[in-house]
């Protein structure tokens, strides 16, 4: 579609009826010329005209720079375009001579100054490798010289020669060495002499053609590199990007042409020249004849803010900061001392206040938006004249620019994604590089049919129209509870308030993974309260856990690069720092003490509120909701903060129950401390045989009176499930067989049907979690007395799998002991990093036990001095919430010998449950539900997918499995032969999607919850998918409730989210579609089928298939095939999270083993966007065919959540 003059867009294929979010810019003219042609023309075309001013350089200093004309100003130096011609061919005369040659490359370390546009051109005129260097960054400046070695170095100042003398390992001993002052240094040659040179042949003095001059193969010239930039390095090392003369061509293309052609732009430069920004600028600017302003060698506000006037500067380039840092200047000139046609804005997020300051403030006539990177810039940008500019030209970054393309695709893939669909920004074309210097970073760029494409990391959303929102570096999201949050959202809020300037980003939290916090500048008088209000204000997912100023983190600015862009790792560092400090500091917690029953005291109310304060900012009153304040992260960090503060267990669903302060403290007032206690498993008396002093466990003090004895007399009748003793004997020739014979039973707890096959999988790998952790500053030997501690307090993490005659499956938990200690825990020794990850990836099944249900290595290496703890955890004995206590425990045991731990609920309480009233009228009641449910499952083989290809369902590796070999063959089979040559990609399958789903708020309004929408779409996709009349597939559960107990016990047991073992369970669904319903009725039909299956969520899965008779085992079949799980809990976990607030434990890595076909995971990025991801067999489905998968599973969700199809019929929305 025709867009303006001279930028066309055109869009992608399309995907059946879908547009895909694909769109081209026309290709540029000119791209056969070179940069020094065009300069040459424009020189020949305008040779009096201004080519550079620099304010801050003397037009005397050196003398050879000095303005040629005495028509010329004598206030600053300033070359007309014959100046600059005249002088670049000098120069290149004088490096010819000195040996330089086409594809040499030429460093420059200079400030904004003449000498830098004047060794552009020399380097353009012989065809040299232009590479400038920012002096203000020596550590990154010595990175550079290591990685370009350069053949000539030129620098501003004697500074500057310092700082490259200080790395001569990054220059060859034949590098030339130039230094632009009069005085230089020892071994470097003043740029007076090499201009001087230059001038001893008249013609070239004269600018001239001549046979003798310097000159190039242009044909090759074209795609050699001209210039390379390097990143700005916010995080890893600057790596080179290399620019042909073709690309830079194509980048400087005047997309945007001025309407008067008489109309000379005047340019101001105050960005580094090292910067791609400020270079493209300066090119454009001598491309079609402007004129380039340095109003200072770096930026200065106050030179800005002269140069805007004296130089009557018509272009600025700038970001929202630079702008408001200018505007807060004394020396700001009115607007109607400006001239400014055009400020080229740039930044993650242009609210509409960015678009004010620029044109009232600053009087520019517009305000452009542009986006690009040292790989290409600029790449997206808008036409003054393009209507939807003109209606509203804070939309976007604009429509893609010629020269360029884009597609947004799913993050990690290069599965091109719908139209309005959120995604990876990736970029190609004739202005995007091919490659970096040396070749590093190769997998940035990719081939598709068409052309090169480079992958930006970029979060985007492009509409029907073409036009970009770039809305944030993906690394820069927060994860929180398994929710990602965009922090430029919070941070577009904050800046709203007049006089603060915030950055948001993320920390660790150990329950929630990761929270914001808020760095900040406040003015005078503003509360940081104001800011945890206004975050809060969008939504309780955005609350705000910290808000911190630049003065508590001795910072004296916001670090930077050096165009402005803030490096948010160094304020994570800062943040990091504090926070620890801030935790060292606290005082030692006192308990809360006891209130007379039904009274509350103002200390413990006012605790509570200092306790919510501390996490949120706002101090809420004692009668205010917390349903209506926070969301259940919030709420799920604010009971672990009690308990740490107080002593005494506030559980999620006292919170929800007693949801204000007032009774939460009421509550506590009746409950009595739980007293932190010693778990020190030291080396004790030796005369103890194990080594080991059994901790006891008191079970959780929350009864009174009669309940207490009433609940230690049911807790006897609960352990009868068969003889114990029996068993223990039983146990104990098991445990031979692991080498532990002299170790001692100490308790038999019963594993449930529905887990059996976890620990009697298809492979030794069955069901398997490994977590890695990097432990900080610790000592081998510390770290494996904090894991024997750990578990010694952990009863299930000492269990082996105890197999009876009768196939019945049971946990045999052994007394902690040094024999047991030295199976569970190993240590190892090797050279590098390489070595330590190939150590915790080994997916072998010699590396997975299947009698011990948890493994542990330590993992030193010698050559960085790291140390790292590789964890192998069966399901069987953990799930996310205990699983986060765990790794909670064992950080504090590893920091301090002598740590203090708190109680939890044992899971051998709700095992024993289980086993006590699995014969109850409850349980029965639960079984004959599932059975009604499932009736009929025979008829419906065809409606179970995924189909079946090869024996057994197992996820990631398979070796080990008596089918391994013939699922080998058949998954060779499966992807066409290429198999081999996929396999480690492919080695953790996983694709998936994010859908935009704006109108998903206004199901949730009529209690439709997005997790109960995701599992209905999988309904429709199954349907859709088989054709059949039902969809079978398995949904997984948190299972945090009693089992089958009376309503009477019920009140009385702790609540079961303090279990320190795994409660989840897995449903078998089969739900019937009728395509005459209205889809708003299925959705509510699902709600209530929902609600349904909550209240019997605890069934006996063996049971169920023994009720259903010769049909059990197609209801067996089935569960293995597809999986369901809404998995932002997940993100609770410390595993998830990046550090946690943990002070030894760092996690790394988190690899996973299960026994399914396919599995979906789902959770929502954001209010409006749904992430689902699809993990797979490979031995029975490629990745095309998951793909295909994902793209119906997405346009399912896209009708489904349309409230234009609502209350169409289920057939009419989705025909066959």
């Amino acid at each position: 579609m025709e867009t303006t003059k001279g930028h066309r867009l055109s869009t992608g294929a399309k995907n059946g009826t879908v547009a895909l979010a694909e769109f081209h810019g026309e290709e540029p003219d000119c791209l056969n010329l070179t940069m020094w042609d065009i300069f040459k023309n424009t020189a020949s075309m305008h040779p009096d005209r201004e080519a550079v001013v620099s304010m801050w350089q003397s037009p005397g200093s050196p003398r050879v720079l000095s303005n040629s004309s005495s028509a010329h100003k004598q206030d600053s130096l300033r070359w007309n375009y014959q100046d600059l011609l005249q002088k670049s061919v000098c120069v290149a005369t004088s490096l010819e001579r000195l040996g330089c040659r086409r594809g040499m490359r030429l460093g420059a370390m200079l400030w904004n100054s003449a000498e830098w546009a004047l060794f552009f051109w020399a380097a353009a005129k012989l065809g040299m490798v232009f590479a400038p260097i920012d002096p203000r960054e020596p550590h990154e400046a010595h990175d550079v010289l290591a990685s370009l070695k350069p053949d000539v170095i030129v620098v501003q100042d004697a500074a500057g020669a310092a700082l490259v003398n200080g790395k001569r390992g990054g220059l060859s001993m034949s590098a030339i060495c130039i230094q632009c002052s009069d005085t230089p240094a020892g071994g470097w040659i003043p740029v007076t002499d090499v201009v001087s040179a230059g001038e001893t042949i008249p013609s070239l003095a004269k600018g001239e053609d001549v046979e003798d001059e310097p000159c190039r193969d242009d044909q090759v010239a074209l795609d050699d590199t001209a210039l390379i930039i390097f990143t700005s390095g916010t995080t890893a090392k600057p790596k080179g990007c290399l620019h042909s003369n073709r690309n830079l061509m194509s980048q400087t293309y005047d997309y945007d042409p001025n309407l008067d052609a008489a109309f000379v732009d005047r340019w101001l430069l105050h960005t580094p020249v090292s910067h791609i920004f400020a270079v493209n600028n300066a090119l454009r600017s001598w491309r079609y004849g402007g004129t380039v302003v340095f109003p200072s060698k770096l930026f200065d506000v106050e030179a800005t803010a002269q140069a805007l006037v004296q130089e009557h500067c018509t272009i600025m380039s700038a970001t929202p900061t630079l702008v408001k840092t200018l505007l807060a200047n004394s020396g700001c000139p009115r607007p109607q001392d400006l001239n400014l046609s055009v400020v080229s804005i740039a930044a993650t997020k242009i609210i509409p206040e960015d678009i004010r300051l620029c044109r009232e403030e600053l009087g520019a006539r517009d305000v452009v938006q542009a986006f690009g990177m040292s790989e290409g810039a600029p790449l997206i940008s808008w036409s003054r004249t393009d209507e939807l500019f003109r209606r509203s030209p804070d939309m976007g970054a604009g429509k893609v620019l010629p020269g360029a393309s884009i597609r947004v695709c799913h993050p990690t893939t290069r599965k091109v994604l719908a139209i309005q669909e959120v995604g990876e920004l990736h970029v190609s074309g004739s202005s995007v590089i091919s490659s970096y210097l040396d070749q590093v970073r190769p997998n940035s760029f990719y081939y598709d049919a068409h052309t090169r494409w480079f992958a930006t990391g970029d979060q985007a959303i492009v509409n029907e129209d073409g036009v970009v929102q770039i809305l944030g570096r993906y690394r820069d999201i927060i994860i929180r509870g398994g929710e990602n949050l965009n922090p430029t959202t919070i941070e577009e809020v904050l800046c709203r308030i007049p006089g603060v300037q915030a950055w948001v980003i993320g920390v660790p939290d150990d329950l929630a993974g990761e929270v914001p916090v808020a760095v900040a500048q406040l003015p005078q008088g503003l509360s940081k309260a104001r800011l945890y209000e206004e975050a809060t204000s969008l939504s309780p997912k955005y609350a705000l856990a910290g808000v911190y100023t630049l003065d508590e983190l001795q910072l004296e600015s916001v670090p930077k690069t050096s165009i402005g862009k803030v490096k948010k790792e160094k304020l994570k560092a800062a943040v990091g720092n504090f926070r620890t400090q801030e935790k060292l500091a606290e005082p030692l917690d006192q308990p809360c003490g006891p209130s007379p029953a039904g009274n509350i005291s103002e200390d413990s109310v006012a605790r509570l509120v200092d306790i919510w304060e501390g996490l949120t900012g706002g101090r809420p009153s004692p009668t205010t909701s917390m349903a209506h304040i926070a969301d259940s992260i919030t709420l799920l960090r604010y009971c672990d903060a009690v308990f740490r503060s107080c002593g005494k267990r506030l559980y999620f669903q006292d919170v929800v129950e007693h949801d204000t302060i007032e009774q939460q403290a009421r509550l506590l007032g009746t409950r009595d401390s739980i007293g932190p206690k010693q778990r020190d498993v030291s080396h004790r008396d030796s005369a103890n045989q194990s080594g080991i002093s059994q901790p006891d466990r008191a079970e959780p003090n929350v009864l009174k009176g009669l309940e207490v004895v009433r609940y230690n007399s049911l807790k006897q009748r609960f352990r009868a499930s068969g003889d114990v003793d029996l068993l223990k004997a039983k146990a104990l020739a098991a445990l031979n067989n692991v080498g532990l014979g002299a170790s001692s039973v100490q308790d038999i707890i019963p594993i449930r049907e529905s887990f059996h096959r976890m620990v009697a999988g298809q492979r030794s790998q069955s069901y398997h979690l490994r977590m890695v952790f990097h432990v900080r500053n610790t000592s081998s030997d510390q770290i494996r007395r904090g894991v024997e501690m750990a578990i010694a307090n952990r009863p299930l993490m000492r269990a082996v799998l105890l197999r009876s005659a009768r196939g019945e499956l049971r946990h045999a938990v052994i007394e902690a002991n040094q024999d047991l200690f030295h199976k569970l825990i190993s240590e190892r020794e090797v050279e590098c990093e390489t070595y330590a990850k190939e150590c915790w990836q080994d997916d072998s099944g010699s590396t997975h036990s299947s009698q011990l249900m948890f493994q542990a290595e330590i993992i030193s290496v010698r050559e960085s001095g790291n140390r790292y703890i590789s964890m192998l955890f069966n399901h069987s004995v953990v799930d996310a919430l205990s699983l986060w206590t765990w790794h909670r425990d064992l950080d504090v045991l590893i920091d301090d010998a002598h740590a203090q731990t708190w109680e939890t609920t044992p899971f051998k309480l709700f095992s024993d449950l289980f086993a006590r009233y699995e014969t109850s009228t409850p349980a029965k009641e639960a079984v004959s539900f599932h059975v009604r449910r499932l009736r009929g499952i025979s008829r419906l083989r065809q409606a179970l997918w995924p189909r079946q290809r090869a024996p057994g369902w197992m996820i990631s590796n398979d070796c080990g499995s008596k089918h391994s070999s013939e699922r080998d063959h058949i998954r060779n089979k499966v992807w066409n032969g290429e198999w081999k040559a996929r396999e480690s990609a492919f080695r953790y399958p996983r694709l998936g999607r994010v859908v935009r789903l704006p109108q998903l708020r206004k199901l949730k309004g009529r209690g439709i919850e997005p997790s109960l929408f995701a599992r209905s779409a999988i309904v429709i996709f199954n349907v859709l998918k088989t054709g059949q009349s039902h969809a079978v597939f398995n949904t997984w559960e948190s299972g945090r409730s009693w089992p089958f107990v009376p309503q009477w016990m019920e009140v009385m047991l702790p609540p079961a989210m303090s279990i320190d073992g795994p409660t989840v369970e897995w449903i078998l669904n089969m739900i019937e579609v009728a395509k005459d319903e209205p889809i708003i009725s299925f959705l509510q039909r699902m709600v209530d089928e929902s609600e349904e299956v909550k209240r019997y969520e605890h069934v006996p899965w063996q049971k169920v298939v023994k009720e259903l008779r010769d049909e059990g085992d197609v209801a067996i079949d089935a569960s293995f095939r597809q999986s369901f799980v809404w998995d932002v809990s997940l993100g609770m976990s410390a595993s998830r999270g990046k550090t946690g607030n943990f002070r030894r434990l760092e996690p790394v890595a988190r690899l996973d083993w299960a026994d399914c076909g396919l599995f979906w995971n789902a959770f929502m990025v954001d209010r409006d966007n749904l992430y689902f991801v699809a993990s797979w067999d490979t031995a029975q489905m490629n990745d095309a065919e998951v793909d295909a998968c994902c793209d119906l599973l997405a346009d399912v969700m896209r009708k489904l959540g349309d409230e234009g199809n609502w209350e169409k019929s289920v057939g009419d929305v989705f025909q066959s």
